[in-house]
């Protein structure tokens, strides 16, 4: 009979252990979303959703003036391009690049978007000016080293010191993303 209470005594205490556990580890109900919140995180991801718009047009702009600037260096390489004519190109590229800062310095977050969507679109913004402010920079210097009848290595030199690495925005981007993502729950 002592056995038959023990294992008794046992299982009463495995199954209080099994639902303590369960009780314990077992995962929170997803919070119910409210309308109010869908509409609120909808209007989060267009505000969004038109500021990265307007951030894409402008990064299709710096990639264009960056290969406009390397096929000025290529085609001075090669003798395709006078010195003067690469003068004039030059001319053109800063205006557009100066152009390109100015669009982006105005693309500037929404003050109505929540803080953790305003500081990932500010951090992305801030990198994008500081990388368009060193191509109009690296493109002034060339221009004036070629007013002053700089040689192609000096030019160069200049270009790859001073041509910025890259815009390295992308764990912002994800961020952003996965934060507007909509999850129901």
């Amino acid at each position: 009979m002592n056995k038959k209470k023990f294992i008794v005594i046992i299982t009463i205490t495995c199954v209080g252990f099994l639902l303590l556990g369960y009780k314990i580890f077992k995962p929170a109900p997803s919070p119910v979303i409210t309308e109010e919140v869908k509409i609120e995180r909808e209007f989060q991801r267009n505000l969004a959703a038109s500021w990265y718009e307007t951030h894409q047009k402008n990064i299709d702009q710096l990639d264009r003036n960056f290969r406009s600037f390397q096929d000025i260096f290529e085609g001075m390489r090669e003798g395709k391009l006078s010195y003067e004519e690469a003068h004039t190109r030059l001319l053109d590229l800063e205006e557009n690049a100066r152009n390109t800062l100015s669009n982006i310095r105005n693309n500037v977050p929404d003050t109505r978007l929540s803080d953790n969507y305003y500081d990932l679109i500010a951090a992305i913004r801030d990198k994008t000016v500081r990388y368009a402010e060193a191509a109009y920079h690296v493109t002034g210097k060339v221009r004036v080293a070629l007013e002053n009848n700089a040689d192609y290595d000096t030019l160069d030199n200049i270009r790859v010191r001073d041509i910025p690495t890259g815009l390295f925005v992308a764990n912002e981007v994800v961020n952003l993303r996965e934060a507007l993502e909509v999850k129901d729950g």
